[in-house]
């Protein structure tokens, strides 16, 4: 494929390959068409780690005035973007650490040892049917604050919340490993088993799979996934069966194969406890984002809010009930993600760990405040007009309303 193609003009390239220089996906083209060049970039890739002794992941980005090729070597797989675009580097390699985390749900790290044995081996055959599931987890990765490690659930009373968990609690079983109340969007309920826990990029990577599978969310399923961050060497299975007519699903996850009876039986349980619940559920999802107007913090434009723990709490951009990419051209968004992270990696962690941390950092249209504590992270975007006195009257009015709404906003 000559390099003046239409695929090639795209802002955003992303391509997985073997460590032998096998093509195994790209986002647009067909991987029989850009064998060559994907063998090219094995080669450079290959030439960079032997300058650093055969050290994997040695080389993690090239730049020139107007692209980053940013690279993720792991012990048998390469992923590489090429980009044109405003993503910032971090945000590009945590793209491509999903990438990666995606293909590990697919197929299991027994993948590695297969090309550590096989070199030669096609994986590409093996990820057919995923090429949706793939390029909506680059699209959505792109837009999510990943320094944050977290989801965000649903804000909803804390008494509805305690109906729901009431419901799962009724319902439990003893091969059930994990248990949600969902939608592809956002979190309303989730249970651990016992002296367990769930990583939030598995959550993303079920999330990913509720998004891109309609099929999922129109009957009953009973399916495998692989979640890396809970045994990356084999399989759990989702029952997952969503609510009729609604954007809800019951998701309950389990070790054990042969569960499938036991688990639409509890699943059927909880479903049936929480039916009362689902109008005023579906308002609150409808209400997602929430609008920045109830926050009792009339100068904040935006803010990101995360306590100790894995979960944070956004309002839209603008007082509306809309999505909040529907508000706002997509790169403005990722402007302030941007500038969110700058201010979040340059704070003080000596004086962030002596207490109270408030960082302000102005620009021309807009400031980014960055608010730590042992025991929250707060970011906002303000007007580039307010006075300092101003920012921080506003930055305790919203943590007044927060620490107020802390219950309601998060599954505790």
């Amino acid at each position: 494929m000559e390099p003046g193609s239409k695929t090639f003009q795209k802002k955003k390239l992303f391509y997985v390959l073997t460590s032998a220089g096998k093509p195994v996906w790209t986002r647009y083209g067909e991987c029989a068409d850009l064998a060559v060049f994907i063998g090219a970039l094995a080669a450079i890739i290959f030439k960079f780690q032997s300058y650093y002794n055969g050290v994997k992941d040695s080389l993690r980005y090239l730049r020139t005035s107007d692209t980053y090729i940013v690279v993720l070597c792991t012990e048998a797989l390469y992923y590489v973007c090429v980009s044109r675009g405003k993503d910032s580097l971090e945000s590009l390699y945590h793209q491509l650490e999903m990438l990666h985390a995606k293909v590990l749900s697919t197929l299991t790290s027994s993948i590695t040892q297969t090309l550590l044995s096989r070199p030669g081996f096609d994986v590409g055959n093996l990820m057919g049917g995923t090429h949706d599931a793939l390029d909506t987890l680059i699209r959505t990765s792109a837009i999510s604050p990943c320094f944050l490690e977290g989801f965000m659930p649903v804000r909803m009373p804390i008494s509805q919340r305690a109906q729901i968990s009431s419901a799962f609690k009724n319902n439990m079983h003893e091969d059930i490993l994990y248990g949600f109340l969902m939608t592809p969007e956002f979190m309303i309920y989730k249970y651990c088993r016992r002296g367990e826990t769930i990583h939030p990029i598995d959550i993303f990577l079920l999330t990913n799979l509720l998004t891109s599978y309609a099929s999922l969310r129109s009957t009953m399923s009973w399916t495998p996934i692989c979640l890396p961050n809970y045994n990356n060497e084999g399989f759990v299975y989702a029952y997952i069966t969503f609510i009729q007519d609604t954007k809800i699903g019951v998701i309950l996850i389990s070790d054990n194969a042969s569960a499938f009876k036991d688990l639409k039986l509890r699943a059927d349980g909880i479903e049936k406890e929480i039916v009362s619940l689902i109008p005023v559920l579906m308002d609150g999802i409808r209400m997602m984002p929430y609008s920045i107007t109830t926050c009792e913090a009339a100068e904040f434009k935006h803010f990101l809010y995360m306590p100790k723990g894995d979960q944070y709490s956004m309002p839209s951009f603008y007082p509306s009930t809309r999505r909040i990419l529907e508000e706002i051209p997509i790169d403005c968004y990722k402007r302030t993600l941007r500038r969110y992270y700058s201010a979040f990696k340059l704070s003080s962690f000596s004086e962030y760990f002596k207490g109270y941390y408030v960082r302000i950092d102005i620009y021309r249209n807009e400031q980014i405040v960055c608010v730590r504590q042992p025991e929250f992270t707060l970011l906002g975007s303000l007007s580039p007009l307010i006075s300092s006195a101003n920012v921080m009257q506003s930055i305790s009015q919203l943590l007044k309303w927060l620490k107020s709404e802390e219950q309601n906003l998060f599954i505790k």
